[in-house]
């Protein structure tokens, strides 16, 4: 709504102005006649400039004073448990809440009953972050996987028939 709010107060303001037919771009016309000058037609320049300003504030407002926390889902994701219960501590201490019960023998029982092996967290990379390259191919086997499961969603009789 801010950014609605200073393009209307800004770009209808500093335009040039609508006539019939509009007024042609200066280089389009020769000398001395009527046309629409950068100078008069800047409103949206004054809103980029603007916007840009108030996003560039919030970027740093963001680092300086703001502590934020990474999501326990993606850390859980990443086999980063401990770290993850960490988080959901300082989120219960934030919100003056009681602290969670969960522990790592929670997590411990949660693999057993699923049936996973600890080694297999820990094949998955390593714990490092992958490289470009790695995300990459991750992402283009993934993808390929995907489409595959859409063709079969639409390879029917009834979309075979249609296809002809």
């Amino acid at each position: 709504m801010v950014a609605s709010a200073i393009t209307f107060g800004t770009v209808p303001k500093y335009r040039c102005p609508t006539t019939t037919p509009p007024l042609p771009a200066c280089f389009e016309v020769a000398d001395g006649e009527p046309c629409c000058s950068p100078s008069s037609n800047f409103g949206w320049r004054v809103c980029c400039g603007v916007l840009g300003g108030i996003t560039l504030l919030v970027f740093i407002a963001r680092f300086f004073l703001f502590d934020f926390q990474e999501s326990p889902k993606y850390l859980i994701g990443r086999g980063k448990e401990e770290a993850a219960i960490e988080v959901l501590h300082k989120i219960a201490r934030y919100n003056k809440c009681a602290p969670p019960e969960l522990t790592m023998e929670h997590f411990a029982e949660i693999d057993a009953k699923m049936g996973v092996v600890v080694a297999d967290v820990e094949q998955y990379n390593g714990g490092r972050k992958l490289t470009l390259w790695q995300t990459t191919k991750r992402v283009i086997t993934e993808g390929a996987k995907r489409i595959a499961l859409l063709r079969a969603l639409f390879n029917t009789p009834v979309s075979r028939v249609c296809s002809r």
